[in-house]
């Protein structure tokens, strides 16, 4: 059963015939790979993710729609800019199980663990409550005295604060507030909805460790 292909990194040899060696996944592989970057205006999310990754990995899409995009990436690694793209989306990647890279949606219906399938020694961390969560949304246009540089351009970044209130707080709890303010393809017209997703996975608080008998669950898979 193929589990995760990786690739070596570096190694050390200590003896004739003993070597550690650290290993990348394909993710890790891209991290050192530079990407120019780019600017972009309504334009579909799988055709810039491809333009990232060209031909170094397969992309595989599992239950995704695809969706346009504006706004810019800023030079820096492969990897950072896939991440622009995939937090824009709302769509998550792994390379787990699989020698390509999989962009897939999180499920909603949840697979059961029963007691036959967990160790014992199961922990679990709350997170503090989140009082709200803002996103802020970019709008770039070509300006000479801009602030930010795509491909020798300077744009001008006009921003836009988006936000989700909890509802259930009240006088006495400690304000704890998440702001997003770097995510450079996140437009006015996504805003929002970034927003609130941003805000629903802030509220699932609960963190469970525990090891389980491993019957091909991947990665992003939805459990209770």
């Amino acid at each position: 059963t193929l589990i995760g292909a990786y690739y070596i990194d570096n190694f050390t040899r200590s003896a004739a015939t003993v070597y550690t060696i650290e290993c990348i996944d394909a993710f890790g592989v891209l991290n050192e790979s530079m990407f120019a970057g780019g600017i972009y205006n309504n334009k579909s999310a799988k055709t810039i993710l491809s333009e990232i990754i060209g031909t170094d990995f397969e992309i595989v899409y599992d239950n995704v729609e695809d969706i346009e995009l504006s706004g810019i990436i800023e030079s820096g690694t492969k990897r950072d800019a896939i991440q622009q793209v995939l937090f824009a989306w709302g769509v998550c990647a792994s390379t787990d199980g699989r020698q390509n890279i999989r962009i897939f949606s999180l499920d909603i219906t949840p697979k059961e663990f029963t007691e036959d399938d967990i160790f014992s020694g199961v922990t679990m961390d709350v997170s503090s409550l989140v009082t709200q969560v803002s996103v802020t949304a970019h709008t770039y246009t070509e300006d000479e005295s801009g602030n930010v540089e795509v491909n020798g351009k300077k744009y001008k970044d006009v921003t836009e604060v988006y936000t989700v209130m909890n509802p259930n707080i009240t006088a006495s709890d400690k304000q704890n507030a998440v702001e997003v303010t770097d995510a450079t393809l996140v437009s006015p017209s996504i805003g929002q909805a970034v927003a609130q997703r941003v805000y629903d996975f802030y509220m699932k608080r609960y963190t469970t460790k525990a090891s389980i008998v491993w019957k091909g669950e991947c990665l992003g898979d939805c459990v209770t």
